[in-house]
């Protein structure tokens, strides 16, 4: 007997219908409306067909999500949390998944079978032309390596770019507009003010919060976020918290993590029942031992009024407080927990967020990242459920070249081998704040989704498809860079007998003296190489002006070196002699052309104090007040040939 073959679509026509489920809730509906947009978005792309959508089964039809013939079916889904399934059952197509997330991935694998569909950028994609397309036995799941993927680029907090990367929005938003982590209108570093907020409390209990001297208005209502602690060992503070945080998991019935560690300082209460704990446990166990009390107070809640409910309350095991070093002790030689009261319970999450890494750019096998590695397995002995706030070079420092792409596979591989199951990554935040900014995201969502991708084959795929004939060019340009900061740190080494830390998160800049007259003259003419091949290539005027565009972002960072290193505060001849600089009426030729890109791509910021345009204008005022005497020097020599000329 002939096998019966199934096509979503044949000869330019289709028979199906979209299968939704009923409407249930309004967040899911978002989920469920941006699931049916998306494939037939990418069905009208590959063969100009758009189905029609029903909450009926009637004749032929795709499933998107948890409809009533999927449940009929009763799939097991052994596929992961944000995993997903796409298979054909009796000439019927089923997209679904165990998240809300999960028919879109779906969607996007189905079509990357069988379309040839892949998403780079936004406003960059290949997809193939198809007239049918063959369903027949389409059975595939997948697992991501990371549950909830995410990254900091300003530029993937577009709702279609990071769902077309197959991630969540900026630091963590849900497609439905609510945080990773819970509170609305939260900051990583901000969430313990949401629930004990000083305006509200401080007046009655002061004995309630740790305030650093000259850094508040005592007055309650003039007080400002930041500067200020809890006392976590207060029982009555523990029990508003609590009842607090409650009433944000009742509003915000979809969320399943809640993030209330402390504030973004090192302050830490000093009262007598602090005192006491610290003596036994340090200041990380105090810290869990608050966190575990509030979890244990959830749990109680949600065993009595949402039992079906997942819900997780987490604290930060950040750096630049006192909380980053777990709370363990050696006993015998081996890592224990200090005390039971700070094993985290069943619902309790850590972030680790090591902002002081030596260098950013380098991976945790780097010589002087080793200790990362070790604290975090330390914290394992005490907690099971991690989530991870990492770092990308400099977020304060825009319009310079990373070299840690390469880092990228081997942290991530770290991470999800001791259990992560977020993944968030910090980064400058202006569009195009350092060099390859799209394809170091393209690379970090695709290693997120699947850990066993190879860099390299990453890096070849996007810049084919995104710089195109350009990419040549590019290719040696990137390859330049990445060749010219090996050598740099290995100089720096042999010279100063201490490594180069390129990757250290706070620097503003790069040293005076890093870059050189002759790499940025190299690289320069790589990317008048790669606009030449652009004017060339046979695409259409609105084409090539996208991809110009795509070669001036990159240009930003040469622009940029020049500007900021290359524009000094010079009075002498002997000074110029050693410095290399440039004359006023070349910075100020650059400032004019930074300044027309920055408006033109819509850049706020170039570090991290000022806006561009104060920048920017401190560039020129540097190249107009400072003296130069060679210029000065020029000048009289041209003023007395010219009164020859004139005798």
């Amino acid at each position: 007997m002939t096998e019966r073959i199934y096509n979503l679509v044949k000869n330019g026509k289709s028979e199906y219908v979209l299968l939704i489920p009923k409407s249930t809730n309004s967040y899911k509906d978002k989920y469920i409306d941006f699931a049916v947009k998306t494939f037939n978005d990418l069905l009208v792309k590959s063969t100009g067909v758009s189905l029609s959508v029903s909450t009926s089964a009637v004749g032929k039809f795709v499933s998107i999500g948890n409809t009533d013939e999927l449940k009929r079916l009763n799939l097991i889904n052994d596929f992961g949390k944000d995993g997903f399934a796409v298979k054909e059952i009796n000439g019927n197509l089923y997209l679904f998944g165990e998240s809300d997330y999960g028919a879109i991935w779906a969607i996007q694998e189905f079509f990357e079978t069988t379309v040839d569909y892949k998403f780079y950028a936004l406003n960059e994609f290949k997809i193939s032309k198809r007239r049918t397309i063959d369903i027949t036995g389409f059975n595939v799941s997948y697992t991501p390596s990371i549950q909830y993927r995410c990254c900091g680029f300003s530029i993937a907090s577009d709702v279609e770019y990071a769902t077309g990367l197959k991630g969540l929005i900026g630091t963590g938003t849900l497609l439905d507009g609510s945080r990773f982590w819970g509170a609305e209108k939260m900051w990583v570093h901000n969430h313990v003010q949401v629930y004990i907020q000083p305006t509200k409390y401080y007046k009655e209990h002061p004995e309630w919060f740790v305030l650093e001297k000259n850094s508040f208005e005592i007055d309650p209502n003039k007080m400002k976020a930041g500067r200020m602690q809890l006392c976590f060992s207060n029982i009555e503070l523990r029990a508003e918290f609590a009842k607090n945080l409650i009433i944000q998991i009742e509003k915000q019935p979809q969320v399943k993590y809640f993030l209330i560690g402390h504030e973004d300082n090192d302050l830490f209460c000093s009262c007598e029942n602090c005192k006491k704990a610290i003596d036994k446990l340090g200041t990380s166990g105090l810290h869990m031992d608050f966190i575990n009390d509030i979890a244990r107070r959830v749990e109680s809640w949600r065993l009595k009024n949402a039992p079906d409910r997942e819900i997780f309350v987490g604290g930060l095991a950040y750096e630049l407080t006192t909380s980053f070093e777990a709370p363990v002790k050696i006993v015998n030689g081996e890592v224990v927990p200090i005390d039971d009261c700070v094993v985290a319970e069943k619902n309790v999450f850590m972030c680790f967020a090591p902002i002081f890494t030596p260098d950013h750019a380098r991976a945790y096998s780097y010589e002087l990242n080793k200790t990362l590695p070790k604290v975090l397995e330390k914290w394992k002995k005490v907690c099971n459920h991690f989530t991870v706030w990492l770092y990308y070079g400099s977020f304060r420092r825009n319009f310079e070249f990373v070299d840690g792409i390469y880092s990228i596979k081997e942290n991530i591989d770290f991470y999800t081998n001791l259990g992560a199951k977020w993944f968030f990554l910090e980064t400058p935040n202006e569009v195009g704040a350092f060099s390859f900014q799209a394809m170091t995201l393209y690379v970090l969502m695709c290693l997120q989704w699947n850990k066993n991708l190879d860099t390299d084959e990453l890096i070849e795929e996007f810049g084919r498809n995104y710089y195109k004939v350009a990419w040549k060019y590019l290719k040696k340009y990137f390859k330049y860079c990445m060749d010219y900061f090996d050598k740099s740190r290995k100089r720096v080494q042999y010279l100063t007998g201490r490594p180069f830390l390129y990757g250290v998160c706070q620097r503003d800049t790069m040293p005076v003296g890093f870059w050189s007259l002759n790499a940025i003259y190299d690289l320069s003419l790589l990317l008048d190489q790669a606009d030449k091949a652009i004017d060339n290539a046979n695409y259409s005027s609105n084409l090539k002006e996208k991809m110009h565009d795509r070669i001036e972002i990159e240009r930003l960072l040469l622009l940029h070196v020049q500007l900021e290193h290359f524009n000094h505060k010079l009075s002498d001849y002997d000074e110029m002699r050693t410095i290399n600089t440039y004359p006023k009426e070349k910075i100020l030729e650059l400032c004019d052309r930074f300044e027309r890109d920055v408006e033109k791509f819509g850049i706020r910021k170039i570090n991290g104090d000022g806006t561009a345009m104060e920048t920017i204008q401190g560039w020129r005022e540097r190249a107009i007040t400072t003296p130069r005497f060679w210029e000065n020097r020029m000048l009289l020599h041209n003023q007395i040939f010219n009164s020859l000329d004139k005798d």
